[in-house]
């Protein structure tokens, strides 16, 4: 799942694979915005057909976060 979570943040921020580990922060390793952030959680709510609690949100700023949290909902 972090592979798979490194791959889709690489493609849709256009960030190569190599500048995005497990314990990257969206913020202040990748430089995005709040709104990069949002534009993300709508993206992969879609592409994994799951749906963020929005009080879990202010958690998911790192990959391994984000993995973590989706393999909660998807299992």
């Amino acid at each position: 799942m972090t592979e798979e979570i490194i791959t889709y943040i690489s493609v849709y921020q256009n960030i190569p694979k190599e500048n995005i580990n497990v314990n990257s922060h969206l913020v202040k390793d990748l430089g995005m915005s709040s709104m990069d952030l949002m534009d993300l959680v709508c993206a992969v709510e879609e592409h994994f057909g799951v749906e963020f609690d929005d009080d879990d949100l202010i958690d998911m700023l790192t990959v391994e976060k984000i993995a973590y949290y989706l393999q909660q909902k998807l299992n």
